[in-house]
């Protein structure tokens, strides 16, 4: 039988190593793109996220990615807060836009509306 400090140990470097590789996150609404493009014009901006395995419900809509772990595990990569990664990338564009003179606004839509509903908002 093992001890309950030996339990103890191999549990706790276990959740140690598996933190390696857990919880990360990817923020890109923090980030600029370079646009050529310069006016102060109003532009609504939306992102439409039609990911086939959002849209089947097999990922959700903060999936980034996968990373693999020290063992080549796959583990799930989200953006922080579980937010959308649409909402990230519309807020990027939208700030990117704004820098450039742009009165830019993000219009959020949801991966179940279709192509139009997006225009539409």
């Amino acid at each position: 039988m093992l001890s309950i400090a030996r339990v103890t140990l191999i549990t706790a470097v276990a959740v140690w190593l598996g933190g390696c590789a857990f919880g990360q996150k990817i923020t890109y609404s923090n980030t600029t793109a370079d646009v050529d493009a310069a006016g102060n014009e109003t532009v609504g901006v939306a992102t439409l996220d039609q990911r086939p395995y959002v849209l089947s419900g097999n990922k959700k809509p903060s999936f980034v990615g996968l990373s693999r772990g020290g063992y080549g595990n796959p583990f799930d990569v989200e953006t922080p807060k579980s937010a959308p990664l649409a909402d990230e990338i519309s807020e990027s564009v939208s700030r990117s836009l704004a820098e450039r003179g742009f009165k830019s606004s993000v219009v959020k839509v949801t991966p179940s509306q279709s192509r139009r509903a997006a225009l539409e908002a």
